[in-house]
């Protein structure tokens, strides 16, 4: 007897983001840190047999001109759209490219969204009042993907945690970064956690490399406030010639320039090469890249008072370092202590590069059990696509 696939649902998820396709990547502002988390989502509700639609509001990057509207069927299951967009110089022109774009998903909405579909929302303050025009006209069920609560995360946005809280409301189901923002959103609302992107590539598990150096990566964004990359790089003034640090990372030409000096500074101090900046790398070769390293940093640095900012959030790397094979590195922080991942984790107390050349030390040379890590990580896995299709 022949086993039939099961039949699409003809129910569509609209997902609302500011995900980007490779071949668009050279003309619209996006963030490489939501890619992985998105596609990860993705593929998850396409293992529901429901379509999808993903709905990107990213727009032209500063100086590139006119973005056209674009359509892209990736398969009978799944389709993009991208609005028009102008990548405008000044201030005044990229404000209103903003507007335009937002008004083209209000319009999107309310003409293509039909009354048995759902919208599943990549949370962003940007969203408050389209969705808000949206709901007086349309009464569908609302995702929230919530990756961070911008009001507590960022000093600048704080002074909106009414009107973040009241959006956030409208939500019928919840997926939450984590157990300290489902807490605080849900209101006992349906709700799963995702930590991040849980697929396990096929390189992994890693293969045991000989050589002289052991090899440490900081992987992220590169920018003054958390100082993560900084941190990174300081710490190779208390190693020694057999550790290397790589540093991996976006953010502004000025922070990535900044960031270059030191690195020379320090290996000029060190009389060897103790730190590399690699560049920025997404996607497979991302992963390829992390192939040869030993242990994953994630060493951003908060104030007292900046800490409540870690609490609704959960740094996409960990997952990204643990599903490529590598040790991970942290400072100790509630949201990673109180996660199913806490045992697969080692943490150093605050935030200082001499505390963290300690545990890199220390960590080296520990024994991993790989195994342990991706059992748990399929778990995850497995009870996040259970949860997600009763929350669908």
């Amino acid at each position: 007897m022949v086993n039939k696939m099961p039949e699409i649902n003809e129910r569509t998820v609209h997902y609302l983001s500011y995900y980007i396709d490779k071949e668009y990547a050279e003309h619209l502002e996006g963030s490489m840190a939501v890619l992985p988390k998105v596609e990860y989502v993705r593929d998850s509700i396409r293992e529901l047999n429901l379509n999808i639609r993903i709905v990107s509001t990213a727009g032209a990057k500063k100086g590139i001109g006119s973005f056209l509207k674009n359509n892209k069927q990736v398969t009978d299951q799944e389709s993009h759209i991208y609005f028009s967009s102008y990548g405008a110089k000044t201030k005044i022109g990229r404000l209103f490219s903003r507007m335009w774009v937002k008004a083209q998903l209000v319009l999107y909405l309310i003409k293509n969204v039909k009354k048995e579909d759902s919208i599943l929302i990549y949370h962003s303050l940007q969203y408050i009042w389209p969705i808000r025009i949206f709901k007086m006209i349309k009464n569908n069920k609302i995702i929230f993907q919530v990756e961070e609560i911008y009001s507590d995360a960022y000093k600048k946005f704080s002074k909106y945690k009414k009107k973040e809280m009241n959006f956030l409301s409208n939500g019928d189901s919840y997926i939450c970064i984590n157990e300290n923002v489902q807490d605080i959103i849900t209101g006992g609302k349906p709700s799963t956690v995702l930590y991040g992107d849980y697929r396990i590539p096929p390189l992994s598990p890693k293969q045991i490399i000989y050589r002289k150096k052991i090899k440490a990566v900081y992987a992220g964004v590169i920018e003054p406030t958390r100082i993560a990359a900084e941190t990174a790089v300081n710490a190779a003034r208390y190693l020694n010639e057999n550790y290397l640090i790589h540093i991996a990372g976006f953010g502004k030409d000025e922070d990535i320039n900044s960031l270059k000096k030191l690195i020379e500074q320090i290996n000029l101090e060190l009389g060897y090469i103790g730190v590399i900046y690699d560049g920025a790398f997404q996607g497979e070769v991302f992963r390829e890249y992390l192939q040869d390293k030993d242990i994953g940093l994630n060493c951003h640095s908060y104030s007292d008072e900046d800490l409540i900012s870690a609490e609704v959030t959960f740094p996409s790397k960990i997952l990204v370092y643990l599903t490529s094979g590598l040790k991970v590195i942290s400072p100790r922080i509630n949201c990673l202590e109180n996660s199913d991942l806490e045992n697969f984790i080692e943490f150093y107390e605050g935030f200082d590069a001499e505390d963290l050349a300690k545990v890199i030390f220390s960590t080296s040379a520990k024994i991993t059990n790989q195994d342990s890590i991706f059992s748990q990580i399929e778990l995850l896995d497995k009870n996040f696509k259970m949860q997600l299709s009763d929350i669908m």
